[in-house]
């Protein structure tokens, strides 16, 4: 029997290596295919609904930062009532000392937030998060002590503080969902309060919220959409804003340590071992992103991989060039409080259930501000 067929393989040796290689030609093309998957796949339908309802993206209709006319008119928000009472004892003691007002006779404010956005000047427009510790309970900071809380408020503060007074910063959109966050603010009489501009948010920032809000409010702006932490530093300047639009490039940048901002020493992720975060957006749409792919970006940003998904994305989808110039635009990361969220295993990553996306892409560090493929 073995004889029999030995000898049938050896007279038919070329369609036996024919079916061969057609088999492993099948494998290496269904993986292929797997892995360049840009879909959010949910484990069922039941699930896939009940996330979606509650992340869905925010409405035009109702967000706080509504477009006024299409003309190059101002655009108008919606900013939080001037708060000028005494905060909440449970507010009040979360808040580092040298951000606190005198909390028994608080008298009137100096209320200086823009309320209306104007598209002409020169400058960035620069998004980002801004939820304190206010005696809330958040998911994933349960276990952490008031001073953390404290000490990671201060940062917070800090960080605006410092962008507000950037030169190459000529807006802040600070993305909230606590009011108490912005009663704080609202009590800091800080010189260049004009450039902030707050907008309430259903819920807590999504990676989807920086695009969907740039493509309907900000079209050919330029935008730099960061982390709640990351203090804008040098050489912005130089940016090339109109051939990052024509070229359709994004820059994506690694962060530098804390420039001797708090108590501690940060390491250059730029500058030594890179390990793949990019903490730092920088783009200026031509066009309004996608329907698709603003669902596909619709995850929390502070995720494991969530800017790696969101280079994925944009790549892969939109055909955006991706460089990382962090050599020469320079962000630093403010934390060095011991504050770090703690979800269960399976909870942390864009990678889990319900979000599972499976593209992850990175940018590697390079000396020169380059534009398009």
């Amino acid at each position: 029997m073995r004889k029999r067929l030995w000898i049938y393989l050896f007279r038919n040796k070329l369609k036996v290596f024919t079916i061969i290689w057609i088999l492993i030609l099948s494998v290496n093309i269904y993986q292929q295919r797997k892995s360049q998957s840009t879909y959010i796949e949910l484990d069922n339908a039941a699930e896939k609904s009940l996330r979606y309802k509650q992340s869905q993206l925010p409405e035009t209709k109702t967000e706080p930062l509504r477009i006024k006319s299409a003309n190059k008119e101002a655009n108008s928000f919606q900013p939080f009532s001037p708060y000028d009472k005494p905060l909440d004892n449970s507010v009040y003691e979360h808040i580092p000392e040298s951000f606190r007002t005198n909390h028994s006779t608080v008298k009137s404010i100096t209320y200086s937030f823009s309320t209306t956005i104007r598209k002409e000047g020169p400058g960035f427009t620069l998004i980002t998060m801004f939820n304190l510790f206010t005696g809330q309970a958040i998911e994933g900071y349960d276990k952490e002590s008031l001073q953390n809380q404290i000490n990671r408020n201060w940062e917070y503060l800090s960080t605006i503080k410092e962008n507000i007074n950037h030169g190459q910063i000529k807006r802040v959109v600070l993305l909230y969902a606590d009011d108490n966050s912005i009663k704080v603010l609202y009590q800091q009489n800080w010189v260049n309060n004009s450039k902030i501009f707050p907008m309430k948010m259903p819920r807590l920032i999504h990676m989807s919220d920086f695009f969907n809000i740039s493509s309907i409010h900000l079209l050919d702006e330029p935008v730099i959409a960061a982390n709640g932490d990351i203090l804008i530093g040098e050489n912005f300047d130089q940016i090339d804003t109109i051939r990052l639009r024509d070229t359709k490039t994004l820059y994506t940048l690694t962060r530098h340590g804390n420039r001797g901002i708090g108590d501690c020493v940060a390491q250059s992720m730029c500058l030594m071992k890179y390990y793949g975060s990019h903490d730092t957006h920088i783009f200026r749409l031509k066009s309004p992103v996608p329907a698709t792919a603003l669902q596909h970006l619709n995850y929390p940003v502070n995720l494991q991989q969530a800017e790696n998904g969101m280079i994925g994305i944009l790549k892969t989808e939109l055909k955006f060039t991706v460089y990382n110039p962090c050599p020469i635009l320079k962000t630093y990361h403010i934390h060095c409080s011991q504050i770090a969220k703690r979800l269960k295993k399976g909870q942390n990553s864009i990678r889990d259930s319900p979000w599972n996306i499976r593209i992850i892409k990175t940018s590697r560090p390079i000396h020169s501000l380059k534009y398009g493929p």
